[in-house]
């Protein structure tokens, strides 16, 4: 379904990057900063734990839930206080609209990654769950501030070459224009994409971190191609919404500071900005040859190496 005509392909890549390219000359400088980190980046995960709280289960604290109407996802979320989302219930079913597009995004999103494009659930025998849990706070509005960020819980037995595990997702509550982080020289706007918009594209990026666990992590390279694919999913999902672009504009402004290597690890916009890569082997060869890599990946490769077979 994502599938172009090759013998346009040439002409169609080159005005497309070409417009791109263009339009980062012709808009205002953005801070971009990553949406969501890994456990391994431990300086920047223990400051994320520092911020939320965790019940006697170590899961983030919430007084309610809703289940997605698939039955696929359960929303926890608290009532009251600043990670709460807003109370609004314009449909009146009990829970606040917020919510309700939360589970509906989820839902959405497993349709399109699982179910369309044919990638391992996090919901499956493998895994050993049958609903996926997501958490609601006040994540933008810190140091660090994230977009939203996906735990991993517990190893997948037998093991694999590459460590596989079960998760949960942490998404902001509201993905306001208010909220702000701590930049490199001051505090900054947390967020490029607000509102809905931030959601749609969050939900895409986070429940595609889900599914790499289920392939494997290898730990010396996953970075570049987890992050990068993860954008990948919220331009095939979304792609009116353009928040990715942000982190392409400082690849392009200094190609030389985000090498396409392993060094890329030890910096924060290189795997986001190489969604552009994705963006066009998916458009050169379709979406199989993601899904193809992933499953070299879960043969025990390493990502790059799954990338070259």
């Amino acid at each position: 379904m994502f599938r172009r005509d090759a013998q346009k392909e040439a002409i169609y890549m080159s005005v497309k990057y070409l417009s791109i390219f263009l339009f980062f000359f012709i808009s205002l400088d953005l801070a971009a900063g990553p949406r969501c980190f890994h456990s391994h980046d431990t300086d920047k995960l223990d400051q994320l734990l520092a911020e939320i709280e965790f019940d006697t289960l170590n899961r983030p604290i919430n007084d309610n839930s809703r289940l997605s109407d698939r039955g696929l996802f359960r929303i926890h979320y608290l009532t009251t206080g600043e990670n709460a989302p807003a109370d609004l219930d314009i449909d009146q079913n009990g829970y606040p609209d917020y919510v309700d597009s939360v589970a509906y995004y989820f839902d959405y999103t497993y349709m399109i990654e699982v179910e369309t494009l044919g990638f391992l659930s996090p919901m499956s025998e493998v895994s050993g769950i049958d609903l996926y849990d997501v958490y609601l706070w006040n994540l933008g509005d810190g140091n660090p501030g994230f977009y939203g960020q996906t735990f991993p819980i517990e190893q997948i037995k037998p093991n694999k070459a590459n460590p596989r595990y079960t998760s949960y997702i942490v998404v902001d509550n509201d993905f306001s224009p208010l909220d702000s982080s701590q930049g490199n020289n001051g505090r900054i706007q947390t967020f490029n994409t607000f509102g809905y918009d931030a959601l749609k594209v969050t939900v895409a990026h986070e429940f595609h971190h889900a599914i790499q666990n289920m392939y494997g992590i290898d730990k010396f390279t996953a970075v570049m191609f987890m992050e990068s694919t993860s954008v990948l999913m919220e331009f095939l999902l979304f792609p009116e919404i353009k928040d990715y672009f942000q982190y392409i504009d400082q690849l392009f402004k200094n190609p030389a500071e985000y090498p396409f290597g392993y060094k890329s690890n030890r910096n924060s916009i290189g795997p986001y900005a190489y969604s552009i890569f994705m963006i066009y082997l998916v458009e050169r060869f379709g979406t199989e040859i993601i899904l193809s890599a992933w499953e070299n990946i879960l043969e025990g490769h390493n990502n790059y190496y799954s990338y070259d077979l």
